[in-house]
């Protein structure tokens, strides 16, 4: 028995919200989904608003019978791989 979510909801990816000088607003990224960001002046709506997107996406996904990426704390072992690499260049 695995601890997958069933079925995946967008509270389960990983978020980071940071301030972007450069736009003079809050980033939100989400590391399942890198293509996708959300910015506000808000951090919370920041978050939020990327959240909601994800819950779209996830379903426009489901709908026409794509794949939905699993969470990286699910086990999805590209993010582990990304992970290693980045951590492994830090220590080098």
């Amino acid at each position: 028995m695995t601890n997958l979510p069933t079925p995946a909801v967008a509270a389960h990816y990983k978020y980071n919200v940071s301030w972007s000088p450069e736009d003079d607003e809050f980033i939100a990224t989400v590391a399942e989904f890198p293509s996708l960001s959300w910015m506000d002046e808000n951090q919370i709506l920041a978050l939020t608003g990327l959240r909601d997107l994800i819950a779209e996406v996830i379903q426009d996904m489901r709908d026409s019978g794509e794949e939905v990426p699993v969470p990286f704390r699910f086990g999805n072992s590209a993010g582990a791989s990304v992970y290693a690499l980045a951590r492994k260049s830090i220590e080098t």
